[in-house]
């Protein structure tokens, strides 16, 4: 601000003619760049709309989803893997199909490491422990025994889903701990 007041006062304290030469440069400066932004921006305006004339309005919204997916966390490939097994690996199960595709819901954005595996009825424990072995063992498998799974049975209305959550094996193992000397 002091930059600007003493930069008048500067020009304040030149001769009349200087201060009239510098007054008519800007006046003539300022109506070029008005003249300009006038040819400029009808071109500019016409441009856009042609564009989403073409796209049918979905070039704005492709730049801004672009926008917003290059601004989020990149989803762990283990939890896709994960997916793909689960979507190929239950045929044996009682599947609910109505809610979602091949009955496993997966919501990647907002709890990347849950997976619910809905089904048509309850089924019994051999079943269930069946099932846990073998996501556990391709869990192992595919994070190198970093990552383990926990399996329940859950209600979701109006069926009965069984919830898979993916935890560290550190995790699961101090939980465990804990269980056992609670008891």
């Amino acid at each position: 601000m002091q930059n600007i007041i003493s930069f008048i006062k500067k020009i304040l304290t030149l001769k009349w003619y200087y201060q009239l030469s510098i007054a008519l440069t800007g006046s003539v400066l300022f109506a070029l760049l008005i003249k300009f932004l006038i040819w400029f921006v009808p071109i500019l305006l016409a441009i856009l709309a042609l564009l989403f004339i073409l796209t049918d309005g979905e070039i704005f919204t492709d730049i801004l989803n672009s926008y917003r997916k290059s601004k989020q966390e990149q989803t762990n490939p283990l939890f896709t893997n994960i997916y793909h097994w689960l979507t190929e690996n239950v045929n044996d199960l009682p599947l609910q199909t109505k809610i979602a595709t091949q009955g496993i819901e997966w919501d990647s954005e907002r709890e990347p490491n849950i997976y619910y595996v809905n089904l048509k009825y309850k089924i019994d424990d051999d079943k269930l422990s069946n099932f846990e072995s073998r996501l556990r063992q391709e869990v192992q498998l595919c994070s190198t025994e970093i990552n383990d799974a926990i399996v329940t049975i859950v209600k979701r209305s109006p069926f009965i889903a069984i919830k898979v959550r993916i935890v560290s094996a550190v995790e699961l193992s101090i939980k465990e701990q804990e269980i056992r000397e609670d008891f």
